[in-house]
């Protein structure tokens, strides 16, 4: 880390400012961690005083929390170390304030802010304020020094801050219940299926109520009405033929074979 201090520039016969730099003409910017901030903006003028213009808002940062981040004990070591490479350049002309103080080991620093300084949530949205007892981040600006006869105090300014959890909605963002709409009743249920028909007498009685029976109906109704015991015992007769040949009988084949024999011996007697 390296610095240059550049050509002063005198505002008034008693001060002095030499602006300051990283070699290479690069603005001292530095993004602090996460620092506590119990009083929030403050503002220099006195209650029933008259208001001076000149005099900026501010905020005091405590680094209390470097017990439990070792980022912000890092940024306190850095903000010592640039501390005592200005005090050295000085060493032997003036006596160069620190801008960090001390009380019963609470380390604490005032910082100027730019006017309209932007401020924002965790979410980058806009806030109005820094609120009391909060924590935030900050982009910081070391502009240079002011020197006034034999003393130098350093100038920072804040340029951002960010305020860690807590979180603002510009917008609706409340999920609204929808209602769902009542689902229309269920269709009623198809009517149940005719009964089996019943082939036993019934079925006969409507055949007969349709229209008049049939020959072959009435016959289908007698076997229908008729029991298996009934058909068992019923024996059929052969029905006697009747000749038509006027009491003629026909002769037996035994007959008519022993008449061819008798035939026979009187054509060929022996």
């Amino acid at each position: 880390m390296k610095f240059c201090l550049k050509t002063p520039l005198q505002f008034s016969k008693d001060f002095t400012f030499i602006p300051l730099q990283f070699k290479g003409n690069k603005e001292c910017i530095f993004q602090t961690p996460r620092m506590y901030v119990p009083f929030g903006v403050q503002s220099p003028n006195i209650p029933n005083k008259p208001v001076n213009k000149n005099n900026k808002e501010y905020i005091m940062i405590s680094f209390q929390n470097k017990t439990n981040d070792l980022q912000t004990e890092k940024f306190l070591d850095d903000l010592n170390y640039i501390y005592d490479l200005i005090k050295f350049e000085y060493l032997e002309t003036h006596n160069v304030n620190h801008f960090i103080k001390e009380n019963d080991g609470n380390y604490t620093m005032n910082i100027k802010l730019r006017d309209n300084m932007p401020t924002f949530d965790t979410h980058k949205n806009p806030l109005d304020d820094i609120p009391l007892y909060s924590y935030a981040s900050f982009i910081i600006h070391l502009v240079g020094l002011w020197v006034t006869d034999d003393q130098i105090w350093f100038q920072w300014y804040a340029l951002q801050s960010r305020v860690e959890n807590n979180v603002v909605l510009n917008e609706y963002a409340f999920v609204d219940t929808i209602k769902k709409p009542i689902p229309p009743p269920p269709p009623p249920a198809p009517p149940p299926p005719p009964p089996l028909p019943n082939f036993g007498k019934d079925k006969y009685k409507k055949m007969i109520k349709l229209s008049a029976p049939t020959a072959k109906e009435n016959q289908v109704i007698l076997k229908s009405t008729i029991s298996s015991d009934m058909l068992q015992s019923v024996k059929l007769k052969k029905p006697e033929l009747k000749s038509d040949m006027n009491g003629f009988e026909a002769p037996s084949l035994d007959s008519l074979q022993l008449a061819l024999q008798r035939l026979r011996r009187i054509i060929n007697p022996e």
